[in-house]
């Protein structure tokens, strides 16, 4: 196959990831706005609950946002880049509006210094929860203790001492 064509075959690959990673991101909006929608007001162990149980349902996301985004992102077009970057955005303000709504003691400072700490932990979660007969085999060889966490037994934890540093 000539050079270009691996190239373009390898865009075209990333640029659906990136477009799933943007559907994925969507969703969790539409959970995030859902729980703003059912709660008046919820104390910072039943966000974290709730949160938790909310990214236990967005393991597709998680999954794709371990992969190399920046890959994703620097070989895909301009068009399908924005798309997603729209969406991570509302991602991010959907988020910080629950922060505001919930937990108004939080300044803007504080919601920010949240959202930069947990959006990257986002990031790494996937590869701590979910793990192939082949890594598990690999890790029991390298004598590392195989790591039998949820999703939400990792973020739920991670939440609450997170929201509990900011009040």
């Amino acid at each position: 196959m000539p050079r270009g064509s691996e190239e373009l075959t390898n865009a075209r690959k990333e640029e659906i990831f990136l477009a799933l990673l943007k559907r994925e991101h969507d969703a969790w909006i539409a959970d995030i706005e859902e729980m703003m929608c059912q709660n008046t007001s919820i104390d910072a162990e039943a966000f974290a609950e709730t949160m938790a149980r909310i990214l236990e349902k967005r393991g597709c996301m998680l999954k794709l946002m371990s992969m190399s985004i920046y890959d994703m992102e620097v070989n895909s077009r301009l068009e399908n880049l924005l798309d997603f970057k729209k969406s991570y955005a509302g991602a991010f303000d959907a988020l910080a509006g629950c922060l505001e709504k919930f937990f108004p003691v939080m300044t803007d400072k504080d919601r920010k210094e949240f959202l930069y700490s947990f959006f990257p932990f986002l990031f790494g979660i996937h590869p701590f929860t979910t793990h192939t007969e082949k890594q598990l085999a690999a890790m029991k060889q390298a004598g590392i203790k195989e790591g039998d966490c949820t999703i939400f037994e990792l973020a739920k934890p991670f939440l609450l001492r997170l929201l509990k540093s900011f009040l």
